[in-house]
C-alpha cells in the first residue's frame, strides 16, 4: 500500500510541475506579444497618410537660362523699347508733346508671346487729346496689358503673365510718365523661370538704360542704345 501510495504521489506531483511550467510560458508569451504588438501591428491608411503629409517634398530649383538666351531675351526688349522710341518721336514731331497712349503711338510688340512687361506707371493727360480718323487719343492705353484681346493674337509667357510694373515704381527717376517735352518708360524682363528679371527703361533721349541687372543682382544705369 505504502508503495502505491508513493506511485500516486510522484504521479501527482509529476501533474503539479507540468501545469506549473506550462501556465509560466503563457504567461511570457502573453507579455512578450504586447511588447512587440505595436511593431508587428500594419499601420493604418490614416497614419500613412499622416506621414506623408508630414514629408515635405523637394524644392524644384530653376537656374538661369545660357547665356546665348539671356542676350536674345534682352535683345527683344531692347528692340521693343527701341521701336517705342521711334513711335514717340513721330508723334512729338505731329503734336509737339509726348504720349502714354502706346497704341496711339503706334507701338505694338514685336512677337505674340510678350516674354516682358513694358508700360508707364501714370498716364499723361494734355489739355487737347489728339485726333486722327475719328479716334481720339487714350492716354490710359499706358502698358502692353493693353494688347491682350479677345482674339489670343498677344499672350504673356508664363514667367512675364504675374509681373506687377508697379513692384518696379523705385526705378523711375522721372514718375515713368509722359509730359510735353519728355518720358519714361520701363520694360521688366524675367529671366525665364529663374525668378529674377532685368529692368531696363528708356526716354525722350534715346537713352537706354539697364537699371537692374538680373544675373548679377546689381543695379546699372550704364547702358545706352546706339
Amino acid at each position: 500500500m505504502n508503495q502505491r501510495r508513493r506511485y500516486a504521489l510522484a504521479l501527482v506531483a509529476i501533474v503539479l510541475v507540468t501545469l506549473v511550467y506550462y501556465f509560466s510560458q503563457t504567461a511570457v508569451t502573453s507579455e512578450v506579444k504586447q511588447v512587440l504588438a505595436p511593431a508587428l501591428v500594419s499601420p493604418s491608411p490614416q497614419a500613412v497618410l499622416t506621414h506623408s503629409i508630414v514629408v515635405a517634398p523637394r524644392s524644384v530649383s530653376h537656374p538661369l537660362p545660357d547665356e546665348a538666351t539671356i542676350t536674345q531675351l534682352r535683345s527683344r526688349a531692347k528692340l521693343n523699347l527701341s521701336t517705342l522710341y521711334t513711335g514717340q518721336a513721330s508723334f512729338f514731331a505731329d503734336y509737339n508733346r509726348y504720349s502714354t497712349d502706346l497704341v496711339f503711338i503706334g507701338w505694338t510688340p514685336s512677337q505674340e508671346q510678350m516674354d516682358f512687361k513694358l508700360g508707364f506707371l501714370s498716364e499723361y493727360r494734355p489739355a487737347k487729346l489728339a485726333v486722327v480718323n475719328g479716334t481720339e487719343e487714350d492716354p490710359s492705353r499706358l502698358d502692353s496689358d493693353e494688347f491682350l484681346g479677345g482674339d489670343d493674337l498677344y499672350q504673356y509667357t508664363k514667367s512675364a503673365e504675374p509681373i506687377n510694373l508697379f513692384d518696379y515704381e523705385k526705378f523711375c527717376r522721372r514718375g515713368c510718365t509722359a509730359t510735353k517735352t519728355s518720358y519714361e518708360i520701363l520694360v521688366i524682363l524675367p529671366l525665364g523661370d529663374s525668378g529674377k528679371v532685368d529692368v531696363w527703361s528708356i526716354n525722350q533721349d534715346k537713352k537706354l538704360l539697364q537699371l537692374w541687372d538680373g544675373v548679377t543682382g546689381r543695379a546699372l544705369r550704364n547702358s545706352e542704345l546706339k
